[in-house]
């Protein structure tokens, strides 16, 4: 019994519930539902959207000069567009029983914003053209900077790639995109297989390449914001910007970074950590210089690995400088021979032309050449042909000029290359006969001549060469000090004469003091590793055999001590003869005691060179000497 009433209650409870209805509401209507889209007055390119229904929220789609569309749930928002035209899109509504049916609607741009005429030109049309004149005109870096520092392209770096003759216009009201690329464009690996599917069949496996490329009709372009203010240029047709940097990129949305009258700069996100970012950076046609031109103007400037060039005379070769007729190409009255000028000041010249500026620097070291006929020209009284005082005034400059196709290299007012040969070739315009990365030959036209120079870079100082470890041995201290050799007459044999089989002096071998009355015990003996300048310490007076008196240009005589001082500029070097090291003795060098006439710039064989032992041996026509030295305590 207990149990049917459970029931019964159960079944009561549960029919009372059943009676209670509930609703989520009717679903909108999409008649007369209060709503605008109206241009604002004073910015007919602001277009504004409002919502005004109330207890009901809107969902807005509206189509972007591009094609797309933004979509948003705001009740009152403003978009901006940039381009004049006609413009469609929905909007529904929700409630608590649904969304409606979308409503449609179209408005009008009257004008094109202003900042189209940035883009396109007002009257004429404006082309763009790769800014390759700068550094960081076009690369690639992560997706969470805004700068390419993966890839940061110098200045004229791809001149090879056939990418920096694109020209690229945008036309206004027919919104049509001209990529001019006279037939070529540079492309990313990840793009190949759909730009040129018959040579990369295999997309994304390929490095960036240049490919054939004609730019398909219908192709069209458009300026937007989105949401957040962002400014787009978008593509249609898979239409992009001269490089086509992605897949998605081919008719893809690229933010505009800068946009004025001479500057368009571009950023495409490929939205991939592996591919980044990649930037472009454009400028007006004409407003840069040409690229063959600014290739030469870096081979005037700039090394292969970006420091300043620094050009000196190719002295060393025939006509580096020199006269010829007006009509012919080479100077054929007068080719300076190597070397033939070194009497002048002309050969230590330095030319560098800078790129900040086109500042010109002449490093002439206090004098230059100057032709009799152009010493008036530079304030001179008239006198001959040859060196003239002269510091270069601040403020010189350079150019170079395209003339009917010829490259000019123009000074500015009183600046010369070096030599001043002719009143003209001050302030001058000099042909450019050829300009590589190891040459620069130019061509002066006067009115009765031409004269000619001839320049390379100027050689790469040598690095400072590691000595060798005998080297080191005898110069150096294990503290890197300057090592100072003397006799070291404690031991037997310190000096001596012997018979040319032998290896000792064994025909005489003098004691200590037996040399100890002459000049020999305090000299000190110093061969330096910088330059190999060898420095005698004589005190006045050295040691010298009666058979080498002549050969020191003095009267015969005894053996023993002469008046000595070191002549400058003596040096040593150690060779190896047959695997035998020698050290050899500059011109009248010799180590403290003249024993032959051949002491005097020999060779002796070194016995035994060790941290605190040098021990030499002297072979001459008719006996051997012998010299052992220790390291001044």
């Amino acid at each position: 019994m207990k149990k049917l009433l459970i029931l019964l209650s159960f079944t009561a409870l549960c029919l009372a519930c059943s009676k209670a209805e509930y609703s989520l509401g009717d679903i909108p209507s999409n008649e007369n539902t209060d709503y605008s889209v109206t241009p604002e007055k004073e910015h007919p390119n602001m277009i504004r959207f409002r919502f005004n229904e109330q207890g009901v929220s809107p969902f807005w789609k509206v189509r972007k000069p591009d094609g797309s569309y933004v979509e948003s749930s705001s009740r009152d928002f403003t978009l901006r567009y940039y381009m004049k035209g006609e413009y469609d899109g929905t909007l529904q509504v929700y409630g608590g029983g649904g969304v409606s049916e979308p409503i449609a609607f179209t408005f009008r741009v009257t004008e094109n914003d202003p900042i189209v005429a940035l883009l396109t030109g007002s009257g004429e049309q404006k082309v763009w053209e790769w800014n390759y004149s700068v550094d960081n005109h076009f690369g690639e870096g992560s997706s969470s900077t805004r700068v390419p520092d993966w890839w940061p392209v110098k200045a004229n770096e791809l001149k090879d790639m056939k990418m920096y003759d694109d020209e690229l216009s945008f036309v206004t009201d027919t919104w049509q995109y001209v990529l001019d690329a006279k037939g070529y464009v540079y492309a990313d690996g990840s793009v190949l297989s759909d730009l040129d599917p018959q040579n990369y069949p295999e997309g994304g496996t390929y490095n960036s390449a240049t490919i054939a490329y004609n730019q398909p009709e219908g192709q069209k372009w458009a300026l937007y914001t989105d949401e957040t203010g962002t400014l787009w240029l978008s593509f249609t047709g898979g239409g992009f910007p001269s490089y086509a940097p992605y897949p998605d990129g081919l008719g893809g949305a690229y933010e505009v970074m800068e946009l004025t009258e001479e500057t368009l700069a571009l950023r495409f996100d490929t939205g991939s950590d592996k591919y980044g970012a990649w930037y472009y950076r454009f400028v007006v046609k004409g407003s840069q210089p040409d690229a063959d031109l600014l290739a030469l103007e870096q081979l005037l400037t700039t090394k292969s690995d970006g420091t300043q060039k620094v050009w000196t005379w190719d002295y060393t070769r025939d006509g580096h400088f020199g006269e010829g007729d007006l009509a012919s190409r080479e100077p054929d009255w007068w080719p300076a021979g190597a070397n033939e000028m070194h009497n002048y000041s002309m050969y230590d010249d330095e030319l560098s032309f800078l790129a900040a500026g086109k500042a010109y620097e002449l490093a002439a070291n206090g004098y230059v050449y100057c032709d009799a006929s152009a010493r008036a020209a530079m304030g001179l009284e008239d006198g001959p042909t040859g060196d003239v005082a002269y510091t270069q005034p601040e403020g010189q400059t350079w150019k170079i000029e395209m003339r009917e196709g010829v490259p000019y290299l123009k000074f500015s007012e009183m600046a010369f290359p070096s030599a001043v040969c002719h009143p003209s070739a001050l302030g001058g315009s000099f042909e450019i006969l050829s300009l590589t990365a190891d040459e620069l030959y130019l061509r002066l036209a006067t009115d009765v001549d031409a004269w000619y120079f001839r320049f390379v870079p100027k050689p790469e100082a040598e690095p400072e060469p590691e000595p060798s470890e005998p080297e080191k041995l005898l110069t150096t201290s294990a503290d890197g000090s300057q090592k100072v050799w003397v006799w070291d007459y404690a031991r037997d044999g310190y000096f001596g004469e012997g018979d040319l089989s032998a290896r000792d002096p064994n025909w005489w071998a003098p004691s200590m003091d037996e040399m100890s009355v002459y000049s020999m015990f305090d000299d000190e003996l110093i061969f330096r590793f910088e330059g190999n300048a060898y420095e005698l310490s004589a005190h006045g007076a050295v040691y010298c055999d009666a058979s080498a008196r002549e050969a020191m240009g003095l009267e015969a005589g005894k053996t023993g001590d002469i008046d000595y001082t070191q002549p400058e500029g003596q040096t040593w070097k150690i060779e190896d003869r047959s695997g035998t090291p020698y050290l050899v003795f500059s011109e009248m060098a010799f180590p403290s005691a003249i024993c032959h006439p051949s002491a005097l710039g020999g060779s002796f064989e070194i016995m035994a060179l060790t941290a605190d032992e040098l021990y030499l041996r002297l072979a001459t026509d008719v006996d051997a000497w012998y010299f052992r030295f220790t390291v001044k305590k």
